[in-house]
């Protein structure tokens, strides 16, 4: 009598078939997790750039710095004094805040802003009031940037505005 010999197990192509799959299954979720890590290092980094423009920040905003033109010109720049953080530096800069002219803002050129003049009796009125509003608040409006810069070079900007305490606005016309 003549054995036969059952074919139950798995062909080499079989195995070579599975084994392609489970390759590219495995590929595909590793380079998933590597992002995701990636990112997450990203955004811990930019937490902790965030935190210290925010520390850098308020400590600009409690110490009362006078603001006067010179104060517009040089950024104030050193290295964080934090244990762990020593490599960081930042820069803080005062800028004095400008307003566009009326005619600006209007979108008007000057022929466009003498034709308005000319046809609207209330144009003078409204300009003279945004001039006077312009001027108070150019005097009492200033802009802080806190630039954090990273040793890797990646730098994170926090910026806020800020009115100088001792300026008196008149709006006397």
């Amino acid at each position: 009598m003549v054995k036969r010999i059952k074919d139950a197990g798995f062909s080499l192509i079989e195995v070579m078939i599975a084994l392609a799959i489970f390759a590219v299954f495995a590929v595909s979720i590793i380079s998933t997790q590597s992002a995701n890590i990636h990112s997450s290092i990203r955004m811990s980094q930019d937490l902790v750039l965030h935190n210290l423009a925010e520390m850098k920040m308020n400590e600009a905003l409690l110490g009362k710095r006078e603001f006067t033109n010179v104060t517009d010109k040089d950024p104030e720049t050193g290295s964080i004094d934090i244990d762990g953080y020593k490599d960081f530096k930042f820069e803080i800069a005062y800028k004095k805040n400008e307003f566009p002219d009326f005619a600006q803002i209007l979108g008007q050129d000057e022929n466009e802003e003498e034709r308005v003049q000319r046809n609207d009796p209330n144009a003078g009125v409204r300009k003279q009031i945004f001039n006077k509003l312009k001027g108070e608040l150019e005097k009492l409006l200033w802009q802080i940037t806190v630039t954090i810069i990273h040793p890797d070079g990646t730098q994170y900007s926090l910026s806020s505005w800020v009115t100088r305490g001792n300026v008196r606005v008149e709006l006397n016309l």
